[in-house]
């Protein structure tokens, strides 16, 4: 299976700049195993003159390595803990990939990993999570505010 996720407009990462004038406007593509991303920040997202401002940077790690679980558990998820290693400066105005998988699956929980990436395919960070599921009323509540394009994978489908 492969296909971009749905959207919620007022979001900082996936959100549209005409609800969210701050919004990053990302797409998460899920490419049969993996969450990928690619998209060039501006200076609106600098914690300092030209370098990207590391709570995005979370933000944007956090975002795909949920969209990853989601996808393989056909739920939603909330971040009960993430831990990102910063390894070098993320400049704006540069083209980087996000890339995020799960790595294992328990009861209560899952894990997954991510990758913020230069356009050379330098690690610009990483990350990792542990992502706790949303129980299903709540979810179809969430869903109904997301934005579905056509091609967009609908995680929740087998479930209603």
């Amino acid at each position: 299976m492969k296909g971009f996720l749905p959207t919620y407009d007022g979001c900082i990462i996936c959100g549209t700049r005409e609800v969210n004038p701050a919004a990053m406007g990302v797409r998460f593509y899920w490419d049969e195993d993996h969450i990928d991303t690619t998209f060039r920040p501006d200076h609106l997202y600098e914690g300092y003159r030209g370098i990207i401002h590391g709570g995005l940077i979370t933000a944007l790690l956090d975002e795909a390595m949920g969209w990853s679980v989601a996808v393989e558990r056909k739920a939603y998820f909330v971040t009960g803990e993430i831990n990102v290693r910063f390894l070098k400066p993320v400049y704006s105005n540069q083209t980087l990939r996000v890339v995020a998988r799960v790595t294992a699956h328990y009861p209560r929980y899952s894990v997954a990993e991510g990758k913020l990436l230069d356009a050379q395919g330098k690690p610009l960070a990483r990350a990792t999570g542990k992502f706790f599921d949303i129980p299903l009323p709540e979810a179809l509540k969430i869903k109904k505010y997301l934005h579905f394009h056509p091609e967009d994978i609908d995680v929740l489908n087998d479930t209603e």
